[in-house]
């Protein structure tokens, strides 16, 4: 097992060949210690060592009392929240504890190998049972801790006149309210931590009633609970002995209900089994695992733990994704304004469940469905309201499904099998999409609507133009969200057709109820072309070799639509893209050579915007010598090792940034507070310093670049953050006060007694569309 990925409810496993297995179990499995771990959940009981006449788990979240008759009969402490329960009961009931602890799960998988083992270390039992025996005539509680809630079964072995049962209730740090027969506990800010989900009762034939009602009472001493169960339905002369009635506290990981035809105004939410036939369909949600970021998911099964009625016989089970949010308290009318019941018309996979003498309520048989396209729609990126299961055919037409309300180890759980990912060509993360050929860049031009045209303009660095890569956990395809609407809009095939030259527009991928799918024209895969640059094709254009492409003829003007075009492979390059990293701060570069800190300072200036693909020795050979070459020479790079002006940095800045439509400027600050200011918002600050000599002739100079700041506790003011691209090849980092940036203090500046270092100036670069430029009026 790989514990650094645990989570409450899954667990992952590595396996011989390579690859993982990560298991939604729908039940707390682990619980977090002091120290912010995920560890076992462990519900053995063990005499208290600290309050005598009662037995806890070693975490103390779950107590109980030896007696029956004790005030505190259990209790539910999770470090935050304290829940007590007392019954109250006729006479003085001299009943004790009887316990049945879980085995170790460590102990159970010891002296395996292979498969043997791994299946022995995901299941998992953390299930154990207290008894009290006759608290009252043929009455006895049970209580059942699994995962961290605790199911109650009040066990009636024969009629009764007594039906009606009371309990104390005492909370720190909760309130109760009672609603549709469901007690929810809630906390100061409203939300519902735990649940006393609505009662029922069913007899050891299989026969079920929901005639059982919550009473809330509050006093000053918290809350009286009252059960009251139909003693017309225990005592009907077809009750088969023993009646349990079922009132449970959970803290709920999986949701799960079924709305039968027969019953339309009737909820099922609260029972341990969901029913699945031809006039019933049932509903599950679970919370997915957490799968690390590069992770394929090569298959995923869904296992249910059924049983029948019969011991012969079977029934076919579909599954279909679910569209529609639900909840476990609705009923089938509820569902009457739903297109299929809120269920998508196409199966998502099928399975036959076999009835057996083996399989019963008590040992249910498991069965298993391919539910491998449905999840990887989920951690695409589509929205999850679970599951629906429909009956879909054979002999017996009603199977039994346990449900969260059931034990831990009949609950349903979800099996994800997966591989890390290799040879990524892109990593998650924001970009510009740069077509090779024109330079323009893919832009949403602000139509943020669904069907919204997205077309080429020209480097802006705005919103408009940055895209957002989210590996998809197969296949190596990415959705590609724009950055410019707080609405999610997606880069998608117009219909996701796959035809050619057909628009690329903004897709949110929403169904008529609002369910996110990502689409086969939403999803991208971005491949490696012999120029160096991208090809990114959608799963619609793969068949035919369609590709992301500049739509027009004449393609080299802004505005021009970006469409799913035929991939030619030639120079023209029009249907191929540079994915280009905006970056958020600089990073460090050093100079290549002794007068090339103007160089590299613009080269980190860039950096900020851009990923730039130009090298210090090509701007600085096309700013120096007036020569364009893209593998210059050891003489150019000799000859262009020449001291600049801040103008020349400027000059090489917009070289760097590749395009005759943007500009950059520049402004002296004198004041602190507007350095902060253009630090914060996100521009390129260059300390540009010059030294004279005494007679006043300039004698050199240097830059360097901000890049941030932060407060100095010792001095108590804002000191600046430096990349300083010297020494050659090495460069450094240090901090400086703005004074000491003022007065010249910088390593870079002689020490020279005859040169007087002054500070020429601060200056920012803004990087935009062209309007105009203003010149360095010299250094």
């Amino acid at each position: 097992e790989i514990e650094s990925l645990r989570e409450e409810s899954s667990k992952h496993f590595q396996l011989e060949d390579g690859s993982y297995q990560a298991i939604a179990y729908g039940a707390a499995v682990h619980r977090m210690d002091a120290d912010g771990k995920w560890r076992d959940i462990d519900n053995r009981l063990y005499a208290d060592r600290t309050e005598s006449g009662r037995y806890s788990t070693q975490d103390g979240r779950f107590s109980f009392a030896e007696s029956v008759s004790a005030d505190e009969l259990y209790t539910i402490d999770d470090g935050h929240y304290h829940i007590s329960f007392g019954a109250i009961l006729e006479g003085s009931p001299r009943s004790t504890a009887v316990i049945e602890n879980h085995a170790d799960r460590k102990t159970a998988a010891e002296g395996l190998t292979g498969e043997e083992k791994l299946e022995a270390l995901k299941t998992i039992d953390n299930t154990t049972k207290i008894t009290y025996y006759t608290v009252n005539d043929g009455v006895d509680l049970e209580y059942i801790i699994s995962g961290n809630d605790v199911k109650e079964n009040i066990i009636i072995s024969q009629p009764t006149t007594k039906s009606v049962f009371t309990y104390r209730l005492k909370l720190i740090g909760l309130s109760a309210e009672l609603e549709d027969n469901t007690i929810s506990l809630k906390n100061k800010d409203g939300e519902t931590v735990y649940l006393l989900t609505a009662p029922y009762m069913y007899d050891s034939a299989g026969a079920e009633s929901a005639k059982v009602s919550y009473a809330l009472e509050k006093d000053n001493e918290g809350c009286v609970i009252t059960i009251d169960a139909d003693s017309d339905w225990i005592n009907d002369p077809e009750r088969v002995f023993p009646v349990t009635v079922d009132p449970s506290v959970t803290k709920k990981i999986l949701l799960d209900t079924y709305i039968n035809s027969a019953y339309p105004t009737t909820s099922y939410g609260s029972q341990t089994s969901v029913v699945i036939g031809s006039t019933k369909i049932a509903y599950m949600f679970a919370l997915m695992p957490s799968i690390p970021t590069y992770a394929d998911i090569n298959y995923a099964t869904l296992s249910l733990r059924y049983y029948f009625a019969s011991s012969s016989g079977g029934a076919d089970i579909g599954l279909y994704r679910c569209l529609h949010t639900w909840s476990e308290s609705m009923t089938w009318n509820d569902t009457n304004s739903w297109s299929n019941r809120g269920l998508s018309t196409t199966r998502t996979a099928i399975a036959t469940a076999t009835a057996s003498s083996n399989i019963n309520q008590n040992n249910p048989g498991t069965v298993s469905l391919n539910v491998t396209p449905l999840v990887q729609q989920w951690y695409a990126g589509g929205k999850n309201y679970g599951f629906g299961l429909k009956y879909e055919g054979g002999s017996l037409t009603n199977v039994y499904v346990h449900t969260y309300e059931s034990t831990s180890s009949f609950r349903a759980y979800f099996t994800i099998s997966y591989e890390t990912a290799t040879d990524l060509t892109v990593e998650n993360g924001t970009y510009f999409i740069k077509n090779k050929h024109t330079e323009k860049y893919a832009d949403t031009c602000q139509q943020t609507y669904e069907g919204g045209y997205i077309e080429q303009y020209e480097f802006t660095a705005d919103t408009t133009q940055r895209w957002t890569f989210k590996y998809a956990h197969f296949g190596n395809y990415y959705t590609i969200k724009s950055e410019d609407s707080t609405t999610e809009y997606y880069m998608g095939v117009l219909g996701d057709s796959t035809s050619a030259d057909v628009n690329v527009v903004m897709r949110q991928g929403l169904d008529s109820n609002g369910t996110r799918t990502m689409s086969a024209g939403m999803l991208w895969s971005v491949s490696n072309t012999a120029s160096g640059a991208y090809k990114i094709q959608a799963i619609t254009g793969e068949a035919s070799d369609l590709a992301l492409c500049v739509g027009a003829y004449v393609f080299n003007s802004n505005g021009v639509d970006i469409e799913q075009r035929l991939y030619y492979d030639d120079v023209d390059y029009k249907d191929e893209w540079f994915i280009v990293t905006p970056h958020n701060s600089v990073e460090l570069e050093a100079q290549h050579q002794t007068n090339w800190c103007w160089a590299a300072s613009a080269i980190m200036s860039s950096k900020i915007y851009m990923l730039s693909p130009i090298s210090q020795e090509i701007a600085a050979v096309y700013e120096i010598l007036d020569v364009l070459n893209y593998s210059p020479t050891n003489t150019q790079i000799s000859n262009a090792n020449q001291p600049n002006t801040v103008g020349g940095t400027e000059d090489a800045l917009e070289f760097i940034l590749g395009s005759d439509n943007v500009y950059s400027k520049w402004e002296k600050i004198y004041s602190e507070s507007t350095l902060r200011s253009m630090i914060d918002n996100n521009n390129p600050v260059i300390i540009s310093r010059g030294w004279y000599r005494i007679d006043g002739t300039r004698n050199g100079g240097h830059d360097t670049i901000i890049y941030g700041y932060h407060w100095d506790e010792v001095y108590n003011i804002y000191v600046y953050d430096i990349y300083d691209p010297s020494p050659v090849n090495i460069g450094s980092s240090y901090y400086r006060s703005y004074q000491s940036i003022c007065n010249g203090n910088s390593p870079a500046i002689p020490t020279d007694p005859n040169d007087n270092g002054i500070w020429e100036g601060i200056v920012v670069y803004e990087i935009g569309p062209y309007t105009n430029t203003i010149d360095w009026p010299g250094a």
